[in-house]
């Protein structure tokens, strides 16, 4: 409703107009005065009328068709009749659903102001309970959109609810895993069949035990301290190892997982668990175990022998490096060659009796030390080298310079750096060395 409620006065005297419109100032209002029906008519189409006072005696149109006339085109609008004592009975049995009220002649100002009241006051009871029935249409809406949402959401969650139980119905049935549930006591209401298959027990055989009566002796504080943690504290227990017995005696160690179950309320009503088998990482951990002592154990031996190899490998070291002494000390020519004949060593009688030096002699082969008529029998004493034979005889050796000195050439095979190589001494042959003795005698 505006800040000022607008009253019209309808009526055919002037001075009437007048005295009510003054009146209706008065009391804080805003009047609009009209002589007859058509100029009455003519205020409702430039703005919202909230009471209208229509004098029943009105010329052109008569005040009951006005009435009428408002009520049918502007049903907000409260309309309030002035009539005399005479003809108001006859008027109100016509226009009984139309006004709102009647003022007797002659007007009473005060009786007027109070009729307008109330009729505003009607108008603000109608426009609050419009309100209130349109608040009351917006809730319902909003109450069936919901109702309808929740409808949506029960369906939704009872189907997931049926699913959730399809999958966890075809985890307990197909679980390799023991799975098990307890009640509030720590006594077995459900055992899965995957239990059934590792412990050999079946359900019925199991149900209303305690879980205690499953597992050896070391095992029980275990177990209660588990059934302690999870029904009794709703905690959770993660890793639990106990060993299980299973219906022929024989152990089955498990790892355990468990965590409690709750009702609707939130009270816990008992636990769930599921225990895996680590039996076999056990004894592959106990198989570890063994493992790794006889491990340690070689490998103290093997550092044993590689110390003993170590001291060994020096000892050999000492004896080549006083073999390649006396070599270097010999009066005889001493080569070292590959089975093939290549020249892999020699010593420093070698050198200074042939005349090459030693990267001279690491780039020749036996053959170029021997005269073309030496030659098979040089390669006869190769191959008996390769057979791991010795071999001797007196041959012709070239000089570097191109002469000729002949000698005697034994050949025999040695271990080098585990390998098989040959070994050349050339001396004088022994006859003429008998004789150079006997010369030096006389």
């Amino acid at each position: 409703m505006r800040e000022k409620s607008i009253i019209l006065i309808v009526d055919g005297d002037p001075e009437v107009r007048t005295l009510v419109a003054n009146s209706i100032q008065q009391e804080g209002y805003t009047a609009r005065t009209a002589g007859d029906g058509p100029a009455a008519l003519g205020l409702f189409e430039k703005e919202h009328i909230d009471v209208a006072l229509v004098n029943l005696e009105m010329p052109e149109i008569d005040g009951v068709e006005l009435c009428k006339q408002i009520k049918e085109t502007h049903p907000g609008t409260e309309v309030v009749v002035i009539a005399g004592r005479s003809s108001v009975a006859s008027a109100l049995a016509t226009l009984r659903e139309v006004v709102f009220d009647y003022v007797l002649k002659p007007l009473n100002p005060t009786e007027i102001s109070h009729t307008v009241r109330q009729a505003l006051e009607k108008q603000r009871l109608l426009a609050e309970r419009e309100k209130l029935r349109e608040e009351l249409s917006a809730v319902n809406e909003k109450l069936r959109r919901r109702e309808k949402e929740l409808e949506k959401e029960i369906q939704e969650t009872t189907g997931l609810m049926k699913e959730s139980e399809r999958r966890w119905r075809t985890l307990f049935e197909n679980a390799n895993d023991i799975i098990f549930v307890v009640d509030k006591s720590g006594l077995l209401t459900a055992f899965n069949p995957g239990a059934e298959r590792l412990l050999g027990y079946k359900t019925e055989e199991v149900e209303g035990k305690s879980l205690e009566e499953l597992v050896f002796r070391g095992s029980k504080k275990k177990v209660r301290e588990l059934l302690d943690r999870t029904v009794l504290e709703a905690g959770v227990v993660f890793g639990q190892e106990v060993k299980l017995r299973c219906k022929g005696g024989r152990e089955l160690v498990v790892e355990i997982n468990a965590s409690p179950l709750h009702d609707e309320n939130g009270q816990v009503i008992g636990g769930l668990g599921t225990a895996r088998d680590i039996t076999g990482r056990k004894q592959t951990e106990r198989k570890l175990r063994e493992l790794n002592r006889r491990l340690s154990a070689e490998k103290k031996e093997m550092e044993r022998l590689n110390q003993s190899l170590t001291q060994a490998y020096a000892q050999v070291r000492a004896s080549q490096d006083i073999l390649r002494y006396l070599l270097d000390s010999a009066n005889n020519a001493v080569l070292f060659l590959e089975l093939d004949g290549t020249i892999t060593g020699v010593n420093t009688k070698a050198k200074e009796l042939f005349g090459y030096s030693r990267d001279e002699f690491l780039e020749m082969d036996i053959y170029q030390l021997m005269p073309r008529s030496f030659f098979e029998r040089t390669g006869e004493m190769l191959r008996k080298l390769r057979m791991g034979m010795s071999d001797s005889f007196l041959t012709e050796v070239l000089m570097k310079d191109r002469s000729v000195l002949k000698l005697e050439l034994n050949a025999s095979i040695v271990e080098q750096e585990k390998r098989r190589v040959g070994l050349i001494f050339f001396r004088e042959p022994i006859e003429k060395t008998w004789r150079k003795d006997r010369d030096i005698k006389r």
